[in-house]
């Protein structure tokens, strides 16, 4: 249809290929692993067979968890069913307790729409050592024409589901990097072949990735045998050849002219866990502390635990602190809190910090701190930051960050640091009847001060001389920002509309709204052009129109002779007037349908 055909014109304007959501990408992997990788023999060694079982190992240890470990491949036949029975023994996560013995629980933790997968997490027994827990991800594709079927399970890029449900502290985190099943007809009779690989990182210190993985073919072939008989009674059911056990969106091939969706999947996880935090048990009251500005901050602690694949897990405080900010309204307050570069410019306890990209709306942070305590080392913090705010009348800002569980960045190459553990930062931003901004936050920080953890006192002082420090510090920095608001030199962090705001996914960075409407041989004053455009300029240009009124209202204020005075970025940027944009971007597309219509 025309209307469709012009869609897909007008998203070829602001993407690139179309992205791929985790189902996807997660299918395409498997399918090189398994279709490319696995058909160069040279790179395996020799298989072993057993009971009608093909065990084999890649020659070479390939990344997962942050060790080497090899790719575990096996084929195997299941005599006398369908393809599809196969498929619905390996998709029913629930029914796995029920057959496969390794398993001792196996959990949903959500139904993720957007990326076409199950989030899910489960436990395996390693006795006599602690138990493994999995946080992984389950996607799925059925071709019920040809019979080929594919189950893929995967714990990379989990932060997500972990924000959702936080760790067992109590088992170790076992990576399963790439778990993959193709399942077909079997050549020449009724029956199913089925070719899988895995990837697993357990953490068997002192053995390494291959010694276990040499010794769990055992375990591999009474896994094949299970699953053979849990298919045989599968198929006793006799379904229909086209009925399965998983929900319709997730085996939707996606046929769809739509752009893709955004998905902010991690944003979203991370600041409903900040407002969860700011509104749970405060703990007991501490003695309030007097910030240079003459007000009082108030604080409550209570011992929790906290602790990352990098940091063991321990008892440390978690600290809730409430204090006001005369002088400074919420936005300018938030553009402080939020600009974490520029916080290594009046926090003198942030020695570095890095930027490492966004993803699913959340940016990744990477900052090395200097507890204020002689002979400590540095700690190091690899972390997920995130904000939203409330678009209502005195509306809110909320800024989060929490650790990754995985690095995002190698360490900084110099650095002697401690990896520490930032379980939860939450910052809540509003405004007071006086003008002012009242500022509620939690912090809780494992610092990872190993054969001193049982001496909690030590930190518990030093953490809570931090909190009052840093408040004194934010406030008049925020104060300073309040008052260069006139100014066309004002410094914010031109990436804070796109963490309130996640712009579309892949999107064209040489397409600017601007451009788009040149097409049309129409002017727009104001309006960047292609030259020089960069992906933050981009992101600024497309989302300054947020009802937040983030850098709008900050820029508002200058004066004619002010916006004269600003760098070119700066004019265009204040010019920028996107319903305007969109109105005529509207008039475009009506004007193409009806040319394509005739047509």
């Amino acid at each position: 249809p025309a209307g469709c055909l012009f869609a897909s014109l007008l998203a070829a304007l602001f993407l690139d290929a179309a992205g791929l959501p985790m189902r996807q990408e997660l299918l395409n992997l498997a399918r090189q692993r398994l279709e490319v990788w696995y058909a160069d023999k040279t790179q395996l060694e020799d298989p072993k067979e057993k009971d009608g079982v093909s065990y084999q190992l890649s020659k070479e240890d390939k990344a997962c968890g942050g060790d080497g470990v090899p790719l575990t491949f096996m084929e195997f036949d299941i005599d006398g069913v369908r393809p599809v029975d196969a498929f619905n023994v390996l998709a029913a996560y629930q029914n796995q307790t029920s057959w496969d013995s390794t398993c001792a629980d196996m959990e949903l933790i959500g139904e993720l729409r957007s990326r076409q997968a199950f989030g899910l997490t489960a436990h395996f027994s390693a006795a006599p050592l602690s138990s493994r827990q999995i946080v992984e991800w389950q996607v799925a594709s059925a071709n019920f024409s040809t019979e080929e079927f594919w189950v893929v399970f995967s714990t990379l890029e989990n932060d997500e589901l972990k924000q959702l449900r936080a760790p067992d502290p109590k088992a170790v985190q076992l990576q399963n990097c790439l778990a993959a099943y193709r399942l077909t007809r079997k050549v020449g009779s009724l029956g199913v072949h089925v070719l899988m690989t895995q990837q697993v990182n357990s953490h068997p210190w002192p053995l390494s990735g291959r010694a276990v993985a040499n010794a769990a073919m055992g375990p591999s072939v009474g896994f094949a045998q299970a699953m053979r008989g849990q298919t045989v009674k599968q198929a006793k059911f006799a379904w229909l050849a086209n009925r399965t056990v998983l929900p319709d969106w997730m085996l939707a091939e996606g046929s769809s002219c739509a752009p893709p969706q955004l998905d902010s999947g991690l944003r979203k996880s991370i600041v409903d866990s900040a407002a969860a935090a700011l509104s749970s048990d405060s703990g007991s009251e501490r003695p309030s502390q007097k910030l240079p500005d003459g007000e009082a901050m108030q604080i409550w602690q209570r011992m929790a635990s906290c602790g990352s694949a990098a940091t063991p897990s321990a008892e440390v405080p978690r600290w809730r602190a409430e204090f006001r900010i005369p002088g400074a309204l919420p936005e300018e307050v938030f553009n402080v809190l939020v600009a974490k570069v520029e916080e290594a410019r009046w926090n003198p306890v942030l020695s570095r910090i890095n930027l490492t990209g966004f993803h699913r709306g959340a940016r990744g942070v990477h900052e090395e701190f200097i507890p204020p305590v002689k002979f400590w080392r540095p700690r190091e913090l690899w972390e997920w930051q995130a904000s939203r705010h409330d678009l209502g009348a005195g509306g809110s800002y909320l800024v989060a960050l929490v650790s990754v569980e995985d690095p995002s960045a190698p360490p900084f190459s110099e650095s002697k640091a401690v990896a520490a553990s930032q379980c939860m930062a939450a910052y809540e931003v509003s405004g007071t009847p006086e003008g002012a901004s009242l500022v509620r936050m939690v912090s809780h920080i494992n610092p990872n001060i190993g054969a001193l953890s049982r001496l909690q006192i030590l930190w518990e002082g030093t953490s809570e001389r931090m909190l009052g420090d840093w408040a004194a510090r934010l406030a008049g920095e925020a104060r300073k920002l309040a008052a260069a608001r006139r100014s066309p030199l004002l410094r914010v962090d031109a990436a804070a509309l796109a963490l309130l705001w996640p712009p579309p996914p892949d999107r064209n960075d040489s397409a600017t709204i601007g451009w788009v409407l040149q097409l049309a041989a129409t002017k727009a004053t104001g309006f960047s052009d292609r030259s020089g455009t960069t992906k933050n300029n981009n992101h600024n240009n497309n989302h300054n129109n947020n009802r937040s009124s983030l850098l709008r209202g900050l820029s508002a204020a200058a004066t004619a002779s002010d916006f004269a005075a600003a760098l070119p970025w700066q004019r265009a940027f204040a010019s920028l007037d996107l319903p305007k944009a969109l109105w005529l971007l509207l008039l475009l597309s009506v004007v193409v349908v009806v040319l394509l219509s005739v047509a």
